[in-house]
């Protein structure tokens, strides 16, 4: 299919002279100089990746801006200006490669003969363009991502990469060793993922560091007038939408009607530090897993400010339950500083719970496990009336609450590399079941009350040597 061009001013006028619109186009094609077939803003994603100095590379456009037509016209120039070159184009599924990538091959080479355009082949499920280049096109959630495996790759395009259930494995595994073997590139592109716990923001902070990150909005969009973007707006609800923020402003935003705990605010909930009264009762929440998380909460009930501290975390992955437990008296001992929790409640596994109390001396209480949303509901209305607090260290707790989000039918949580299951949030909810707020932690010999409820107090002189004895400084 390649043709060798003439060389002359000349030479080139005398041929077009004698050919067609289409035949010309078609020559064209044949060199791969098809920067025509696109418009300014993709022709800047290729100047941006030809410039790039790091192997990784992420291009972050919103909706519509033609970044799938843009990549796949960079790929097929890249192949036919290096003759034997390998690429791979990594669509979420196998199906969605036929159905995004064969339509936007038709269109983009509608206009030129048939014996220039690249070719799709059923058998390989790639792109021919005829100088045994080759373009795979395979998908990413299918098999693991095991039908992307391959030699070497001198391009990699990671397309909807927002979108793909385990991309980080897929990508580091899989993908990337293919270009580095022959130094090649391995470009991500995507609109904004719905949750932003989606392991795109891990290799979109990675290239934000080696300056190969591009963000491209609705309103860079070449193509678009300032009346189409905002029918497109109104379409999404407005301009303030999460829709339209989202889809076509590239902002990270959670849509509220599919957060777990939208009450959550992380200006207000969660401290730097926090300040352990004298008398309080220790509590811990635990959600086992294995292959999610097993997720432990190590908290006290803050009587007299009547709201819930949640002083450390661990999340643990694939552990055994010796492991588990040591881990858990470790961190009581560091937290507690020798006090005993008032209690420990964990979801009903029997068997591991049984083991925990008997081998490990850790008792743990079975779950109530009813109503779920009732409970989630629970959670929330802490969240909502300020009765809880988070320590800054507890980060994936923090993410959990920050980013988790229900699935499509709302029946589930979304489970994501990043988030798990949501396992923190499980194990705050269960905790928060079983914890007695009506227990006045002042011992009866303090001489303080050991009524139920904070003493009225009258006089200022009794109200502070009250909160000194409180506070252990008297």
């Amino acid at each position: 299919m390649t043709l060798k061009m003439p060389a002359t001013k000349d030479e080139i006028l005398k041929l077009i002279n004698g050919m067609g619109k289409e035949e010309i186009n078609g020559l064209l094609w044949s060199r791969g100089d098809i920067e025509h077939e696109m418009h300014s803003g993709q022709l800047e994603m290729w100047k941006f990746i030809d410039n790039a100095e790091y192997i990784k590379i992420v291009i972050h456009c919103g909706r519509g801006y033609g970044k799938t037509w843009g990549l796949l016209g960079y790929a097929i120039r890249y192949a036919i200006k290096n003759p034997g070159s390998r690429i791979v184009i990594a669509t979420q599924t196998r199906e969605s490669a036929k159905q995004i990538l064969i339509p936007t091959l038709q269109l983009m080479t509608s206009n030129i003969p048939s014996k220039y355009k690249p070719k799709w082949r059923s058998q390989g499920h790639c792109i021919d363009v005829g100088n045994e280049s080759t373009i795979v096109a395979e998908g990413a959630d299918d098999d693991n991502g095991d039908k992307l495996r391959g030699p070497y790759a001198h391009l990699i395009v990671c397309d909807e990469f927002g979108f793909w259930r385990n991309p980080k494995y897929v990508v580091n595994d899989i993908l990337l060793p293919q270009a580095q073997r022959v130094n090649g590139k391995l470009v991500i592109t995507t609109t904004t993922p719905k949750t932003l716990g989606h392991e795109f923001y891990y290799f979109r902070n990675e290239c934000k560091n080696k300056n190969t990150y591009m963000m491209k909005t609705v309103y860079d969009n070449p193509r678009l007038t300032s009346q189409q973007t905002e029918k497109y707006a109104e379409e999404c609800g407005g301009l303030d939408s999460i829709s339209f923020r989202r889809e076509y402003l590239c902002e990270d935003v959670v849509d509220t009607n599919f957060a777990v705990i939208p009450e959550f605010k992380k200006d207000i909930h969660v401290v730097n530090e926090i300040e352990i009264p004298k008398y309080r009762d220790f509590y811990v929440g635990m959600d086992l897993g294995f292959k999610d998380f097993t997720f432990v909460v190590f908290c006290f009930y803050d009587f007299f400010n009547a709201r819930i501290v949640v002083m450390d975390e661990l999340c643990l992955s694939a552990e055994l339950t010796s492991n588990i437990a040591i881990k858990i008296k470790e961190k009581e001992s560091e937290l507690f500083k020798g006090f005993e929790p008032l209690l420990r409640v964990s979801d009903n596994d029997i068997q591991q719970l049984y083991d925990l109390n008997v081998n490990f001396g850790l008792k743990f209480v079975p779950a109530t496990k009813y109503d779920k949303e009732e409970s989630i509901n629970r959670l929330r209305g802490v969240f909502g009336d300020n009765k809880i607090i988070i320590n800054k260290r507890c980060i994936n707790l923090i993410d959990q609450l920050l980013l988790g989000v229900y699935n499509n039918s709302r029946k589930d949580y979304e489970r994501t590399p990043g988030l798990g299951h949501l396992d923190g949030i499980d194990a705050l909810r269960y905790l928060i079941r079983k914890i007695n707020y009506n227990k006045n932690p002042v011992p009866e010999h303090s001489g303080l009350s050991a009524y139920n409820n904070p003493i009225p107090f009258k006089k200022n002189k009794q109200k502070t040597a009250f909160m000194e004895i409180l506070n252990g400084t008297k």
